[in-house]
């Protein structure tokens, strides 16, 4: 029986059992396939459906002035998508986007007809400008948004040249955003967010760390002054651009840097990528007379002239021993040093340089930190031009010590200035202050010891009678002592000197008495007809103008006219030869004028009036000094 029924029912249960084997086969085979052969494309496809990939980044990092105010922040910006997989409102969604981004409605609705789990509808978009949409997003089905912080710059233009421009790797950066990416970058993470049955997403919640914030030195303060003056000048000189830095001599620090015309680092790219550019550190040009400094200080170091020394400049013509001329603007005959330095004669420099050998000059501009770097922390730094002595000719020396055949940056000029002004120290530019609370050096970083601090004053000085009654007059301020050097330097353009474009420039010390700033200032190509490429006429009223602001800000009181005699009567420079036993004649002169006389003869001078001259005294002229105190002056 049983026998009989297994062999009614044999085939079928082979057949059952063959088709079961069968079967586990294609399934076993299928699965192998799509776990083992095709594994990445369906891990792709579920990925795809269940997780919604996103790159995310820690906040970059702020950027401050020295005062703690932000001039770069980060500010929320969003982007628009809509997961069109599920159902959402269409027609709504391209409408309001229309209406707000002023695009045709066929724009959107040709993107919304793509399926797909992130349709991006606009991207980077402000609070200010979609507000309307923002506040729509919970009645428009299907219409989302992630808000992100993106680089925002307060003060627009103002910082621009120093702080720069960041976007994204792709479109790049400059200045300080570009020199410190990698500290102000925050860290990077691949996040994912998983895509719930319903296609709802639920977002992760991460902890990205974030950049670190950097201080400047700048002073916003000073640096808004500076930009403002710049851009004044630049207009009524018409030039191409002009530049300028301010610098603390005893530390370093720099507290204000600018380069017109700038730029808009919130809409970098409306502008000439020319702008970028910060030509205080990127451009450098022949300095002109700015560079006598060097020169003159070698000369002095190296007791090769003193004071008292007279120099005959020709009358503005002096033919060298090769046949080359030299030229003076104005024509001098017998001048002492410190007039020679005044009135910027060429002629009588070259010849205070003929004094020197080249390895002297040479040295000397090397020891003040020409033809290298300044190793300031900032991208695109320029070194100049000093070449080997071994490339110099007969005229080198000649014309290097009147600012010719070598070039150099406006921050190195500064820099030189500055060591003047501290007593005679070569420091390296500090414009990073700190980074996340640490300071990346103690100031101030001394490079070397350029000149010994008898000479710095005496440069002082001379400095001085630059703007008091030399070339640098248009600096002037009644009742502060200002210190500085024009240069105008014609432009070498295709291998020869132009006679239509010039660098005007004025390097300059205040106060004079205790140096509390070195401002440098350059203008290139002012215009000529108008007798704008004179450095003291485009360059100085800059500067003039920059302290002037300064004072008024910073709240500097002026020289105290009521001088006591036992201070500071020992200057190296007299304004005059002057006979000590009796009482000049001060009609005519400034009140500063007269001040320094009054130093020398030992008399404290009372003044009625501070700007003008003066038009009266109280003791006659030729009245002997030994019973007089005090005499009184009506300046007008």
């Amino acid at each position: 029986m049983k026998d009989c029924l297994y062999n009614k029912y044999r085939l079928g249960v082979r057949r059952l059992v063959l088709f079961v084997i069968s079967l586990n086969i294609i399934l076993i085979s299928k699965i192998f396939f799509i776990q083992v052969v095709e594994h990445h494309k369906y891990k792709s496809i579920l990925e795809n459906e269940t997780v919604l990939k996103l790159d995310e980044e820690g906040e970059r990092g702020k950027i401050y002035d020295v005062n703690g105010i932000e001039l770069a922040d980060n500010i929320i910006r969003y982007d628009f998508w809509v997961n069109t997989s599920e159902e959402f409102d269409k027609d709504a969604i391209a409408t309001i986007f229309s209406q707000t981004f002023n695009k045709n409605i066929d724009y959107y609705l040709n993107l919304l007809n793509n399926k797909s789990h992130y349709v991006s509808i606009e991207t980077d978009v402000e609070k200010l400008y979609c507000e309307n949409i923002i506040k729509s997003i919970g009645s428009l089905r299907g219409l989302r948004y992630n808000a992100s912080l993106k680089r925002f710059y307060p003060y627009d233009n103002i910082v621009s040249s120093v702080v720069g421009f960041f976007s994204n790797k792709q479109s790049g950066s400059s200045g300080i955003e570009d020199y410190f990416n990698d500290a102000l970058s925050g860290d990077q993470l691949h996040v994912e967010h998983q895509i719930l049955d319903n296609q709802k997403i639920k977002y992760a919640k991460t902890d990205i760390p974030c950049g670190k914030n950097i201080k400047l030195t700048i002073d916003l303060e000073l640096q808004s002054i500076l930009v403002s003056e710049l851009e004044k000048g630049l207009k009524e000189s018409s030039a191409k651009s002009a530049n300028g830095v301010i610098v603390d001599p005893h530390t370093g620090f720099i507290l204000a840097m600018a380069s017109v015309p700038d730029f808009n680092p919130n809409q970098y790219q409306d502008f000439n990528p020319l702008n970028y550019k910060n030509r205080v550190i990127s451009d450098s040009y022949e300095p002109g007379s700015t560079y006598k400094i060097i020169a003159l200080t070698a000369a002095i170091e190296n007791s090769k002239i003193n004071l008292q020394d007279s120099i005959y400049c020709e009358n503005g013509y002096y033919k060298l021993k090769n046949g080359h001329i030299l030229h003076d603007h104005e024509a001098h005959g017998m001048l002492s040093v410190p007039e020679v330095f005044a009135f910027s004669s060429n002629i009588g420099m070259a010849k205070i340089a003929g004094l020197l050998s080249i390895q002297e000059l040479y040295d000397k501009s090397r020891q003040f930190g020409f033809g290298v770097d300044t190793g300031i922390l900032l991208p695109n730094e320029e070194s100049g031009m000093l070449r080997e002595t071994k490339d110099w000719s007969y005229l080198s020396n000649k014309s290097i010590a009147i600012g010719q055949e070598i070039s150099c940056t406006t921050l190195q000029t500064a820099m030189a200035y500055s060591a003047i002004a501290n007593g005679g120290f070569l420091l390296q530019p500090i414009i990073i202050n700190s980074i996340d609370g640490q300071h990346l050096t103690k100031s101030p970083v001394i490079i070397r010891e350029v000149t010994n601090p008898k000479t710095s004053k005496t440069i002082l000085a001379l400095l001085e009678k630059v703007v008091d009654s030399g070339g640098g007059s248009n600096a002037y301020l009644e009742g502060y002592s200002v210190g500085g050097k024009t240069g105008t330097a014609q432009k070498f353009i295709n291998g020869e000197y132009s006679n239509s474009e010039y660098i005007s420039s004025f390097a300059s010390i205040f106060p004079i008495e205790k140096p509390k700033y070195v401002c440098v200032i350059s203008v290139d190509s002012p215009d000529k007809k108008r007798g704008k490429h004179w450095g003291n006429e485009t360059a100085a009223p800059i500067v003039k103008n920059i302290y002037k602001k300064i004072i008024n800000q910073k709240g500097i009181k002026p020289e105290t006219f009521f001088v006591n005699i036992d201070t500071n009567i020992n200057r190296t420079v007299k304004q005059e030869y002057i006979d000590r036993t009796i009482i000049p004649d001060f009609r005519g002169k400034t009140l500063k004028e007269s001040i320094k006389i009054s130093k020398n003869i030992g008399v404290k001078i009372k003044p009625a009036g501070y700007s003008g001259r003066v038009v009266w005294q109280s003791i006659k002229a030729g009245t002997g000094v030994e019973d007089v105190e005090i005499c009184e002056l009506k300046v007008e």
